[in-house]
């Protein structure tokens, strides 16, 4: 289908970003935290975070060993902003 010269695009992949946030005001030890701090490994249809803060000698976790959608692995992501720590997960939404 052409509309005014342009050609429609038929085939596309709906992504979806789906954002963990940890905020550090509810957990003080993660205030002071370091990307260096943070582990964390993404699957198809899981995903895994660790914070290891070994000054404190404490550590947490967070596992979800099922998600409802499909992760792409190698386009999710941390990040640390301000006082919180964000897990983005890049999703493939069923169109």
């Amino acid at each position: 289908m052409m509309v005014c010269g342009w050609s429609t695009l038929t085939s596309f992949q709906w992504i979806e970003i789906f954002r963990v946030i940890i905020d550090s005001e509810k957990y003080p030890a993660l205030k002071d935290i370091t990307i260096d701090d943070l582990k964390c490994t993404f699957e198809e249809e899981a995903f895994y975070f660790e914070a290891n803060i070994s000054k404190l000698n404490e550590k947490y976790a967070l596992a979800m060993p099922r998600t409802r959608e499909k992760i792409f692995p190698d386009k999710s992501k941390y990040y640390i902003r301000k006082n919180k720590i964000y897990i983005a997960l890049y999703k493939q939404v069923r169109t």
